[in-house]
């Protein structure tokens, strides 16, 4: 009986060293089935942070230098643009005068009164040379030289012709001295036969207004007589 049961002992030892090792296989398996996964994971995790970064590394980059090319050439366009609405229109010269000597031939035509307006010489103005920006008319530069001289000068508007008309200047006025008398220009000895503000200068001409009693004949303009 004894021996039986130390045979049985022996047999129930020998089946439980293969279970033993059964389970350690199974959970030596099992570890490293678990680890596998894990570590191929983080692998793959790994992996898939480097192109991302490198990719939105490189986009950031490329925006980047996108944005400041932009950048770059919208700043310069509106140096530019600046540059342009800084440069100072150019200034050039003109001779004026103003003239009432025509008036000396003729103080018994003269309204009475008008004596003391009218200077001994007939010089109102003597030739004077000013400086006038482009696209000045004869018209602006009389107006500016009559302010600054304190001259005294009285215009209109003439919606007919679409011009501003003379009518006085230093208290002399049209009819003062007849009725053909009033105030005219011309430039380098010409008379245009249009307003003073629709003739734009050029620089160096010379104006001359003077203060006909003839309708221009008595002062160089034949025009209205030919």
């Amino acid at each position: 009986a004894r021996q039986e049961t130390e045979a049985s002992a022996a047999e129930q030892e020998s089946s439980d060293i293969p279970e033993a090792s059964g389970e350690e296989d199974s959970s030596a398996a099992g570890e490293s089935e678990t680890e596998d996964p894990s570590d191929s994971g983080q692998e793959e995790k790994s992996s898939g942070q480097n192109p991302g970064e490198e990719n939105g590394s490189e986009k950031k980059d490329g925006s980047g230098k996108s944005g400041s090319s932009s950048k770059d050439s919208s700043k310069k366009d509106k140096n530019d643009t600046d540059k342009k609405e800084e440069e100072p229109s150019q200034t050039m010269t003109c001779t004026i005068s103003i003239s009432c000597a025509s008036i000396l031939d003729n103080m018994d035509k003269l309204e009475k009164g008008k004596e003391e307006f009218v200077p001994s010489d007939g010089w109102i103005l003597e030739p004077t040379e000013v400086e006038f920006t482009e696209g000045d008319s004869v018209f602006d530069v009389l107006l500016a030289v009559c302010r600054a001289a304190d001259i005294h000068m009285e215009h209109s508007y003439t919606p007919l012709y679409g011009s501003e008309y003379v009518e006085g200047i230093n208290q002399l006025y049209e009819f003062d001295c007849g009725d053909l008398s009033g105030w005219m220009y011309n430039v380098d000895s010409w008379f245009p036969n249009y307003g003073c503000d629709k003739y734009i200068l050029s620089d160096g001409e010379t104006i001359q207004w003077v203060y006909t009693c003839d309708l221009g004949r008595d002062v160089g303009d034949n025009s209205m007589w030919e």
